[in-house]
């Protein structure tokens, strides 16, 4: 079954050759480009098997140790070998490496390096991928228009990929509802089924797709295909993956024998379902070895089925007859390239794998027990999907069992930290391996995965094939990742994996769980309390007890990072109480305005954020709300209280919205700023409004105006003469010293980066680092924030520093120059760039926020030493970093320590842990190699 890439390749050489095919309209795909790219997919089994083949025939004997060394060796270049794959395959024209330049030069070009994953040594893999990189980093320098990508199953990338700036990683997320219907009907469509059948088959998979096991199984085409053709030929709904692929092979050997294709299945078709087996078997360990690249030769063929059946009676002439058979057809083997036989798809030969070693391991023994088995399958990603095959034959007592396996196996060094065992365990509970298993064995297999550090390495998508958080299924785990993780919670946990614990919760809890109700009966008046409440969004729909409670907790907040308001919207709050709007009103006009989003759809306190966004607009707006929302609110809302807060704050809105901001009219502004005072009084939402008026607009006048209440003059004299003295240092001095508030603090920092001339912010470096440098965090992040949104607003010209700067006439803190940064000019930028590289530890430090732009600016210059990074996950989310900073090297002990207390690092840098451990893996014996040495396929007394 092609993947994407094979699809986009074939889309672009389709628009080459004038070819109405492969649209992207069947698939939904907009917009669809009309950049034409000569595509050339290049099979990364190949290459491998390609460069290996370059020694010295003589040095033969030598290949597989220099295999085994690869880590001391180099591939032959990726360029080398497209000329050789476009020669190779161009009916005996010439192609060189010349030309492949002159084609990079002058077209734009699509290279797709496709079966990374299938690239069984890691070692090799590591040196592929090396090889992508630099194939990049080369031809880009004179490329006209390239794009390259690489594709792998998910957990299959390497350090390599993983940390280049230049391949950011995409995943293939699972078929959702719409695409699992559209595939039913196309699928229909190429089976030539009638109207009638293809509704039936369409109805039968509706009505039963919501059902947990056939949900999972339906998650990608492959298997979406299988089960079609197993629904609509037998009427079959299989219960496990293993038992899809099983039922689909009978499906297909009994169509083929009962269709006569191949005469022999009716006499021996047990022996040609064994031979299948044993040629899954060999070629998959011939891959992990890197011989052969997953193909084999047709004489190779005939030479195993001889060997296969040397000592049975009759052997030799059903071997003749057995090799007629497969050579001519293979079954479910086909013929790729000229000669050389391979399984249509990877799976496949994975499950003929497994089946062999099934049906040959003795059941007991010393070494070669299907136990014994088990665990050499478990300690190898390469045999993960083998492994899945394997136990999905297992009996109800040998599933039990695999728990076992688990704990046995994680009591190794290298299995102790890296999360292949926790990982293999969660797809074997998405496979229905213990469907129909006690409570007890699934409770023990979900703690495995999600005891210690597991459950932050399920939030960081290590466990998942989608790369996303787990999130375990109905019968597979649900109900008893629930129960541990609610049980944790009630112990005492550093913060960052309490958070983490109640987001898996939250992802894995159902209506029916009643968490909401659990967690209100733990109630204690907290910060942890609150912040895991709003993680759980269990503050929706609150009771009068409730309400009281919440009400309760808020006044005895101190929150030095977060915003009670940002709580509450993240928790879901909806009610109307006032005491509880009123402490959310303070926290807006704290600050929280410039941070927190109105919720959709909108509640009360949505709309008191709205007011507050509305306040500093200049002009009428449109409601960013429907009408319909509001209106049902401001009924709800008058049924309580005519002078409630959330009426008056939808009251004040549409005033706003039809108030003449844009005119440059001081009456109107009086107006407009009147009702801003009288609804939310001092504060941040005042000020930004004051500050909103445009330039042209005579503030004096306002502020001297005979109904201008003092408040309301204060502000607004204030702001006046902050315009009127950009250049008066002592002006700019007083007001930072006089500042008595939060607010007055806040909003001096803020006038002064946004309203002073460059002398004043230069003369004034010492003090302004003295009062940045004690905000706390929530505060810092409130300033960034309304620097980077609304800084320039009155449209005043940007500071001019670099020369202080550069010749070192100024000093200002890490702190400071964040916050100057997005108000200087651009050659300031470079000078503080270049400051913040020597000092960016102090930043990381404040915990102030999103840093991964500050990890950008540091990365592009220096290295950044993975010990900086401890204790930075609230504040370095995943992604759209790690690929464009050169992070420092992680020796064995530190990604060990990093794997132990995930929680404590970027989910990146634990990512990067893990590929250093799967690096070390390459070292593992080859499972052909223990398999001989302990005779799996033979009894052992």
């Amino acid at each position: 079954m092609p993947g994407p890439w094979q699809y986009i390749c074939q889309f672009h050489r389709a628009r080459i050759l004038g070819r109405d095919t492969y649209t992207g309209g069947d698939q939904q795909l907009k917009p669809v480009t009309d950049h034409i790219r000569t595509p050339i997919r290049i099979d990364l089994r190949r290459y491998v098997d390609w460069a290996s083949s370059r020694q010295n025939p003589r040095k033969a004997e030598k290949a597989r140790a220099r295999r085994k060394s690869a880590s001391q060796r180099e591939l032959p270049s990726l360029e080398e070998y497209i000329a050789h794959h476009v020669k190779q395959h161009s009916g005996g024209q010439g192609f060189s490496l010349e030309d492949l330049g002159v084609l990079v030069a002058t077209q734009p070009l699509l290279l797709a390096f496709d079966g990374l994953d299938e690239v069984a040594n890691l070692k090799d893999r590591a040196l592929v991928s090396e090889a992508i990189v630099g194939t990049h980093d080369r031809l880009s320098t004179f490329a006209y228009d390239l794009v390259i990508v690489s594709a792998t199953r998910p957990g299959a990338t390497t350090a390599s990929l993983w940390s280049s700036q230049s391949f950011p990683i995409l995943y293939l997320q699972r078929l959702t509802y719409g695409l699992r219907l559209q595939y039913l009907q196309k699928w229909s469509s190429v089976a030539r089924l009638t109207h009638e059948s293809a509704e039936k088959l369409q109805r039968v998979f509706l009505d039963n797709q919501h059902v947990p096991h056939i949900r999972e199984l339906a998650s990608y085409p492959m298997q979406m295909a299988i089960l079609l053709h197993l629904l609509h030929r037998r009427q079959l709904l299989p219960q496990q993956r293993t038992e899809l692929y099983r039922e689909y092979l009978k499906t297909f050997l009994d169509r083929e024998q009962t269709e006569e294709k191949e005469p022999l299945l009716s006499e021996e078709r047990k022996v040609i379902e064994d031979i299948h087996a044993f040629l899954g078997w060999h070629l998959q360990s011939r891959a992990e070895e890197g011989i052969g690249a997953g193909s084999i030769s047709r004489r190779q063929i005939q030479e195993l089925v001889h060997d296969h059946l040397e000592g049975r009676e009759g052997g030799q002439e059903l071997a003749k007859a057995l090799f007629s058979a497969i050579s001519s057809r293979v079954l479910c083997l086909v013929e790729r390239e000229t000669n050389q036989f391979e399984f249509e798809v990877q799976s496949l030969r994975e499950y003929f794998a497994a089946l062999h070693i099934f049906d040959n391991a003795p059941p007991r023994g010393r070494g070669n027990s299907r136990d014994d088995c088990l665990n050499a399958l478990l300690e190898r990603p390469y045999w993960s999907n083998v492994c899945r095959f394997f136990v999905g034959m297992f009996s109800a007592v040998e599933v039990r069992g695999i728990r076992h396996n688990l704990r046995g196996l994680s009591t190794k060094q290298l299995l102790r930290v890296h999360p292949l065992l926790r990982s293999t365990a969660t797809l074997l509970l998405d496979d229905r391996t213990f469907q129909g298993q006690p409570d007890e064995p699934i409770q023990e297999i979900v703690e495995f995965v999600f005891e210690g550090p597991g459950v932050v390495l399920a939030e960081d998508g290590l466990l998942e094939a989608s790369g996303t958080p787990l999130a375990l299924t109905g019968g597979a785990g649900r109900k008893q990742a629930v129960r541990h993780l609610q049980q944790r919670l009630c112990e005492d946990n550093p913060a960052p994996l309490r958070m983490v614990l109640a987001d898996s919760l939250n992802r894995h809890a159902q209506p029916d769980d009643g968490i909401a109700t659990w967690w209100w009966n733990l109630f204690t008046p907290s910060q942890p309390w609150l912040e895991t409440a709003a993680t759980l969004t269990v503050l929706g729909g609150l009771n009068a007890q409730q309400t009281s409670k919440l009400a309760e907790v808020l006044p005895r907040l101190d929150l030095p990072t977060d915003w009670i308001s940002e709580l509450l919207v993240k928790g879901g709050y909806d009610g109307v109480t006032e005491s509880v709007l009123r402490a959310c009103m303070a926290d807006i006009n704290d600050g929280a305005a410039e941070l927190v989003r109105p919720p959709e759809p909108t509640t009360p306190l949505g709309r008191l954020l709205e007011c507050a966004i509305a306040c500093s607009d200049q002009g009428p707006q449109e409601s960013t709300q429907k009408i319909s929302g509001s209106k049902g609110m401001r009924t709800k809302a008058r049924r309580r209280s005519r002078s409630s807060t959330s009426t008056n704050s939808i009251a004040l809105i549409e005033e706003l919205r039809q108030s003449p901001g844009s005119i440059e009219n001081y009456r109107g502004w009086y107006h407009r700023l009147a009702k801003v005072a009288n609804f939310w009084g001092d504060g941040w939402v005042l000020r930004q409004a004051v500050g909103a008026v445009p330039p042209g607009v005579d503030l004096s006048a306002i502020a001297t105006d005979e109904r201008t209440e003092h408040l309301l003059a204060s502000v607004v004299e204030t702001e006046d003469q902050a315009r009127a003295r950009k250049g008066d240092v002592a002006w700019w001095r007083n007001r930072l010293h006089t500042a008595e508030t939060n607010i007055d603090l806040n909003y001096s920092i803020f006038s002064l980066l946004t309203v002073a001339r460059s002398n004043v912010l230069i003369e004034l470096a010492a003090e302004l680092n003295t009062v940045v440098n004690q905000l706390e965090p929530k505060y810092l992040r409130l300033l960034e924030k309304a620097l980077k949104t609304s800084g320039r607003r009155l449209g005043g010209s940007a500071l001019v520093i670099q020369d202080q700067l550069r010749r070192n006439l100024v000093n200002y803190s890490p702190r400071s120059l964040w916050l100057l940064r997005p108000m200087v000019t651009h050659n300031s930028v470079e000078q503080i760039d270049k400051k913040l590289v020597e000092k960016y530890g102090e930043l990381l430090e404040t915990s102030a926020g999103d840093m991964r732009s500050l990890l950008r600016i540091v990365g592009a210059e220096k290295t950044v030493k993975i010990d900086t990074l401890r204790g930075t996950r609230t504040i370095v989310p995943t992604g759209g970093w790690a690929s464009d900073v050169k992070l420092g090297a992680i020796a064995a002990s530190k990604a060990a320590e990093i794997l132990r207390s995930p929680y404590e690092w970027p989910a990146d840098v634990v990512q990067r842990a893990v590929e250093h451990f799967a690096e070390r893996m390459a070292t593992v014996e080859p499972i052909s190699s223990l398999a001989a040495r302990n005779s799996w396929f033979q009894d052992t007394p």
